[in-house]
Protein backbone atom coordinates (compact mmCIF):
# COMPACT_ATOMS: atom_id res chain seq x y z
CA UNK A 1 0.00 0.00 0.00
CA UNK A 2 1.20 3.16 -1.20
CA UNK A 3 1.07 6.20 1.82
CA UNK A 4 -0.08 8.49 -0.48
CA UNK A 5 -2.20 7.19 -3.14
CA UNK A 6 -2.56 9.98 -5.15
CA UNK A 7 1.23 10.83 -5.37
CA UNK A 8 1.71 7.13 -6.46
CA UNK A 9 -1.22 7.29 -8.79
CA UNK A 10 0.01 11.03 -10.29
CA UNK A 11 3.42 9.56 -10.90
CA UNK A 12 2.56 6.85 -12.90
CA UNK A 13 0.57 9.25 -15.29
CA UNK A 14 3.53 9.53 -17.63
CA UNK A 15 3.30 5.74 -18.20
CA UNK A 16 0.25 5.59 -19.74
CA UNK A 17 1.78 7.97 -23.21
CA UNK A 18 3.52 5.20 -25.30
CA UNK A 19 7.20 6.76 -25.78
CA UNK A 20 7.01 5.13 -29.58
CA UNK A 21 4.57 3.31 -31.88
CA UNK A 22 3.90 2.09 -35.49
CA UNK A 23 0.68 2.25 -36.83
CA UNK A 24 -2.05 4.40 -35.56
CA UNK A 25 -1.84 5.60 -32.24
CA UNK A 26 -5.64 6.32 -32.04
CA UNK A 27 -5.46 2.49 -31.12
CA UNK A 28 -3.02 2.45 -28.92
CA UNK A 29 -4.34 4.85 -26.70
CA UNK A 30 -7.74 3.14 -27.12
CA UNK A 31 -6.36 0.00 -25.87
CA UNK A 32 -4.74 1.80 -22.95
CA UNK A 33 -8.22 2.95 -22.16
CA UNK A 34 -9.96 -0.11 -22.03
CA UNK A 35 -7.16 -1.70 -19.93
CA UNK A 36 -8.00 1.35 -17.19
CA UNK A 37 -11.29 0.90 -17.78
CA UNK A 38 -10.67 -2.57 -15.98
CA UNK A 39 -9.74 -0.61 -12.73
CA UNK A 40 -13.39 1.64 -12.82
CA UNK A 41 -14.91 -0.31 -10.30
CA UNK A 42 -11.95 -0.27 -8.11
CA UNK A 43 -13.24 -0.48 -3.76
CA UNK A 44 -10.98 2.73 -3.56
CA UNK A 45 -12.08 6.22 -4.46
CA UNK A 46 -8.67 7.70 -5.05
CA UNK A 47 -8.12 4.70 -7.52
CA UNK A 48 -11.35 5.37 -9.48
CA UNK A 49 -11.14 8.99 -9.65
CA UNK A 50 -7.55 8.79 -11.13
CA UNK A 51 -8.82 6.23 -13.63
CA UNK A 52 -11.90 7.99 -14.73
CA UNK A 53 -9.33 11.42 -15.30
CA UNK A 54 -6.85 9.27 -17.47
CA UNK A 55 -9.47 7.62 -19.01
CA UNK A 56 -11.34 11.17 -20.30
CA UNK A 57 -7.51 12.23 -21.02
CA UNK A 58 -6.59 9.10 -23.30
CA UNK A 59 -10.38 9.48 -24.84
CA UNK A 60 -9.70 12.81 -26.10
CA UNK A 61 -5.90 12.00 -27.33
CA UNK A 62 -7.50 8.92 -29.28
CA UNK A 63 -9.88 11.59 -30.67
CA UNK A 64 -7.91 14.11 -31.65
CA UNK A 65 -5.43 11.61 -33.12
CA UNK A 66 -8.15 9.69 -35.03
CA UNK A 67 -8.91 13.91 -36.68
CA UNK A 68 -5.04 13.43 -37.11
CA UNK A 69 -4.76 10.50 -39.09
CA UNK A 70 -8.05 11.11 -41.15
CA UNK A 71 -6.12 14.23 -42.82
CA UNK A 72 -3.15 12.56 -43.17
CA UNK A 73 -4.69 9.84 -45.28
CA UNK A 74 -6.44 12.17 -46.84
CA UNK A 75 -4.09 14.35 -47.86
CA UNK A 76 -2.09 10.97 -48.92
CA UNK A 77 -4.56 10.07 -51.28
Amino acid sequence: RAPDKAAFLNGNTARMLPNGWSGNLSIILDRRREYLGSLADHPDGAVRSWVAEQVSNLKQWADHERGREAESEETFE
